[in-house]
């Protein structure tokens, strides 16, 4: 007699049968109506982008080969630490946190506990510009608190850092790409973090598609032609023709 779950003889009424068919892929959840059980053993298909719902990234550059790190949710670009919503904040460099200027809440522009943030200070305190992660939302007045942002761990030494290296907003789908000098020391050299132009496909693009540029850098998507076919330029621009 086949046991099934804790010892149960399968298919004799008082337990579920386990089941040896395939496991289901990902999709949305239903309550089931079986009556089976899977068996220890069972391996569901590893997923790729489309089943979670995610989108492909592929970014066309221009001379820039980059090296992407984890996203942010999104970027704050102000001229220093005593500009912007959160002025003025304070730097410390042992710890390596940036505190907020006044006692405020900053659930309140949608930021949460671990959200990540690009900081960027353009004009003074470059050496402070970084990727950050909420480690304090702060509180407002009466009985506020200042929020704290501490430098994320893939960004918070020296060897992290390295020109080339790029990040995606998430807010806005913007590609920032970062340059440091030769030498760079955390908190003394200089970091800039420049957007950069990208096309970005969306999964499932057809293969044998090719990238158009118009006059202005904004890039569309040439999908492939048929046998035969030859590009020409109709209209200032290039298309599929018939020969």
């Amino acid at each position: 007699m086949a046991l099934g779950v804790n010892g149960i003889a399968q298919g004799a009424g008082n337990g579920a049968s386990l089941s040896t068919a395939t496991p289901e892929p990902l999709g949305t959840a239903v309550a089931g109506s079986t009556g089976e059980a899977s068996d220890a053993g069972h391996v569901h298909a590893m997923p790729d982008a489309t089943d979670v719902g995610a989108t492909a990234l592929v970014a066309a550059l221009s001379g820039c080969s980059l090296t992407m790190r984890d996203p942010v949710a999104l970027v704050l670009s102000v001229t220093g630490l005593d500009a912007g919503p959160l002025a003025t904040m304070v730097y410390d460099p042992i710890a390596k946190t940036l505190t907020a200027g006044s006692n405020m809440d900053v659930t309140g522009f949608g930021l949460s506990l671990g959200t990540s943030i690009l900081f960027r200070f353009q004009s003074t305190s470059l050496s402070t510009t970084g990727v950050y992660t909420v480690t304090d939302t702060g509180a407002d007045d009466p009985g506020g608190r200042l929020a704290v942002f501490t430098r994320r761990a893939d960004f918070d030494t020296s060897v992290d850092f390295a020109t080339g290296l790029a990040l995606l907003d998430q807010e806005e789908g913007s590609l920032y790409q970062l340059t440091v000098p030769g030498g760079f020391s955390l908190d003394t050299s200089d970091v800039v973090f420049t957007k950069v132009r990208a096309i970005l496909l969306e999964e499932g693009t057809v293969a044998g598609s090719m990238l158009v540029f118009g006059s202005g850098g904004a890039g569309t998507v040439l999908p492939p032609g048929t046998d035969g076919q030859v590009i020409k330029i109709v209209a200032g621009a290039p298309a599929w023709a018939t020969p």
